[in-house]
């Protein structure tokens, strides 16, 4: 469901950004996983392109 997708974000954003380096763009079209990739994305200092 909409949780475990939600959960899955937060903790594999971390993971690519170790894995690819802060310069990855991530980016969401799906409402609902938008608010937990935005704030992995910053907490990680990667990028998220409006």
């Amino acid at each position: 469901g909409v949780s475990g997708a939600q959960q899955f974000i937060l903790e594999d954003v971390p993971r690519q950004i170790e894995q690819y380096g802060k310069d990855t763009a991530f980016f969401s079209t799906n409402c609902s996983m938008q608010e937990p990739l935005i704030r992995s994305v910053l907490e990680g200092g990667a990028i998220y392109p409006q």
